[in-house]
C-alpha cells in the first residue's frame, strides 16, 4: 500500500497538504509518493529538500528552457 500526493498540480498549482500526509505515513509504515512534475523544484532547496517523501519523481521536459 501507499499513499500519493501532489506537489503542486500543473494546472492551478496547488499542493496537498504533504507535512501531515507525511507525519501519517511515517507513523503507519506507509510508503508516502509524491508527484512533483511541477513542484519538484523543492529538491533544490536546503529547508525542504530532505523532507516527507520517499519517492518524489520529476517531469524534467517540463522544466525546458525554450
Amino acid at each position: 500500500m501507499f499513499v500519493c500526493c501532489t506537489a503542486g498540480t500543473t494546472v492551478y498549482g496547488a499542493w496537498d497538504p504533504i507535512d501531515k500526509i507525511a507525519d501519517i505515513c511515517e507513523r503507519h509504515k506507509i510508503w508516502l509518493h509524491v508527484d512533483a512534475a511541477w513542484g519538484g523544484g523543492v529538491l533544490l532547496s536546503p529547508e525542504h529538500r530532505h523532507k516527507l517523501a520517499d519517492e518524489l519523481p520529476i517531469n524534467k521536459h517540463g522544466y525546458k528552457q525554450f
